[in-house]
């Protein structure tokens, strides 16, 4: 199934991956994919909308193959949320996007006023602690 490591709470048991010093090698059929952007919020409904980030990142950073999730508050632009995902693979992607937690996030959005929704997807065939 899969173990916990210092860069994230589950890699998967595969042959193709491989640590070598601190660096985690990924063989030429596996990557993990990172997803980074941002969504924006008028800074006085930033309260209404905490509980929702919190149930978010709790039930993503629970499933099988997210290495990493985080929904940060950007201190310096006041309704900025910055988003960080890193999932072992498209498999693990695939079902965090058919999630219902997934599908309560976004159904949040309107009611709040989330917008201008911003990201980027990078596939990532090795990486190192640094």
């Amino acid at each position: 199934m899969g173990r916990r490591t210092a860069l994230g709470p589950w890699v998967p048991d595969r042959p193709s991956a491989v640590w070598d010093d601190k660096m985690f090698w990924l063989g030429t059929t596996s990557m993990t994919i990172i997803l980074a952007g941002t969504i924006r919020i008028a800074p006085d409904r930033l309260a209404e909308l905490r509980p929702h980030l919190r149930a978010q990142v709790e039930n993503s950073r629970a499933e099988p193959g997210c290495l990493d999730y985080a929904l940060t508050e950007d201190p310096l632009d006041p309704g900025l949320i910055r988003v960080y995902e890193h999932f072992v693979d498209e498999e693990a992607l695939a079902f965090h996007r058919a999630s219902p937690h997934m599908a309560a996030w976004r159904a949040c959005w309107p009611e709040l006023g989330v917008g201008e929704r911003r990201m980027s997807s990078f596939d990532v065939s090795a990486y190192r602690e640094i």
